[in-house]
């Protein structure tokens, strides 16, 4: 037995050798906002000064890959401002960062219709450099679109051409230089070398830019498409770590990092990473990457919810089990002692038999144990709705069990007295209230304060922490899906007059009072 157990946790060893650790990047997603906090407040002091080119310029950087709709108005603010200029250098420097903003939130055509705007030929070598990098990333991200058509070829020699005309152009020293060398290595298979220049490249990189990001994120792509899993999910797990910890919302390494989850099976964590992905697309205004996205979130939710049916289904059974057992041990017992009673010289054999039964029963009480710890572990909300039945359930029990013995012994005033009692339901209806607001809640964290800012300021809803008020409780319901007053003053337990009263109340402090039932439904 003793061999047995040190071959396993021999097994166990190796298997998770190669094991990353997801706590930083678990701790970075729970204080993300506060880190968005931090980006804007720094902004804010950045934003004090002479609104000019340089200012603009200044927080086009800041919200490059923060926030898409700042960064698009800095840089239309310097184009306006540089347009009738006879300063090309300017106009094309604008119009590259403006092709740049129009390409990462997938407005592709807007993008390569601004870009012909530019002429390479009179630029200069840095403009063309920067001018055949924007043409040869809008080619990349169309070919992610026309992946599965007969465009894709076409779309991806386009994107190899224009990073051979980086080659020419380029600082040999760049980034463009050195990122273009390894996307041509790779396009020829050539994985170890392309991973080769952009890992002696990244020495000249600080851990907290987007350059190093991108590049890491571009050795992950290299080591996965080598067949090296370890190494890319090290790589994406980095990445991802960089860009969320540093504010760079507009990214893509936590999107590919929980693909890799999903193919390993953990869902529970890829569906996590993925909202975390939806999250940072949402508030970023990035169409691209919410379709990026989309393709993969139904696949995943798919099997997330096939695991949890799984593990519920073999619950189920251990459960069936363990009765079986149990109430086969108590069969035994009772059998032993009968025969205690007609074979006395037994004795001695049917103690030391009880001794291994009352070690069998705290085996299985340690089994017990371990399943309900295990079960805990499965979804918080079907633990929690579980736990609001059985509750209930028994109380109507107890109550039931009183009510029966009153009307056994006749006691006709009790048991009148017993009925008229609302406690039960009063107490019912409160626990269903607290693990609602408590679930829904934890779904939709920033709930009431989206809310609020709805309403106008003297209408605001101030509320304890972790709980809502009937009025917020309708509009957690409508978040939900639930639109009719009926429906809603059934789950509520409320008159359709009192539920209709509440929606036209709380419409009539909203500062869009046409919208605003609508707009707290996509909350």
């Amino acid at each position: 037995m003793k061999i047995l157990k040190l071959i396993l946790l021999m097994i166990i060893a190796s298997l998770g050798a190669n094991a990353q650790d997801y706590t930083k990047l678990d701790a970075i997603i729970s204080d993300f906002n506060k880190i968005i906090t931090n980006k804007q407040n720094r902004i804010a002091v950045l934003s004090e000064g002479e609104k000019n080119y340089g200012f603009n310029d200044r927080l086009y950087a800041e919200y490059m890959s923060f926030k898409y709709d700042s960064a698009y108005k800095y840089i239309t603010d310097n184009l306006k401002l540089v347009e009738n200029s006879s300063d090309r250098e300017k106009l094309y420097d604008c119009l590259l960062k403006y092709v740049h903003i129009l390409a990462v939130a997938g407005h592709f055509q807007e993008a390569t219709a601004e870009l012909m705007k530019i002429n390479p030929d009179s630029a200069s070598n840095n403009q063309k450099t920067a001018y055949y990098a924007k043409k040869a990333d809008l080619f990349l991200y169309n070919s992610e679109f026309t992946e599965n058509s007969a465009m894709y070829s076409q779309m991806r020699d386009s994107t190899m051409y224009y990073h051979k005309k980086i080659i020419e152009y380029a600082d040999q020293n760049s980034f463009e230089y050195a990122f273009s060398d390894a996307v041509i290595a790779s396009e020829n298979h050539d994985f170890k070398n392309a991973e080769k220049i952009l890992l002696k490249y990244l020495d000249n990189n600080k851990p907290d830019s987007r350059t190093y990001s991108i590049i890491i994120s571009t050795l992950a792509f290299y080591c996965q498409m080598d067949g090296d899993m370890v190494n890319a999910e090290k790589y994406y797990l980095l990445s991802a770590e960089n860009d969320l910890e540093n504010a760079i919302i507009e990214n893509s390494s936590l999107r590919h990092l929980a693909e890799i989850l999903f193919d390993k099976g953990d869902y529970s964590r890829a569906f996590n990473y993925l909202m975390a992905c939806s999250d940072c697309a949402n508030f970023y205004g990035s169409r691209l990457r919410n379709v990026q996205i989309a393709s993969i979130l139904n696949k995943i939710i798919t099997s997330y919810a096939d695991q949890k049916k799984d593990v519920y289904k073999r619950t189920l059974i251990f459960l069936v089990l363990i009765s079986i057992i149990a109430a086969a041990l108590v069969f035994l017992t009772i059998k032993i002692i009968k025969k205690n009673k007609s074979y006395a010289i037994a004795n001695h054999r049917i103690t030391v038999m009880n001794k291994e039964l009352d070690t069998a029963m705290l085996q299985l009480k340690d089994a017990n144990a371990s399943l309900h710890e295990s079960n805990k572990i499965k979804d918080e909300y079907i633990g929690r709705f579980m736990e609001v039945c059985s509750r209930i359930i028994e109380n109507y029990s107890q109550k039931h069990a009183t009510i029966n013995k009153l009307a056994r012994e006749k006691k006709m005033a009790e048991l009148y007295a017993e009925i008229k009692k609302e406690d039960l339901i009063n107490d019912s209806t409160k626990l269903f209230y607290d693990n609602f607001d408590e679930a829904f809640l934890n779904l939709f964290p920033d709930f009431n304060e989206n809310v609020n800012r709805l309403l106008k300021p003297d209408s605001q809803i101030n509320v304890k922490e972790g709980s809502l008020t009937t009025e917020l409780r309708i509009l957690a319901l409508l978040r939900l899906g639930f639109t009719d007053n009926k429906q809603i003053a059934s789950i509520l337990r409320s008159s359709i007059t009192t539920i209709y009263t509440y929606r036209s109340k709380i419409r009539s402090k909203a500062v869009d009072k046409d919208t605003f039932e609508e707009t707290v439904a996509a909350l």
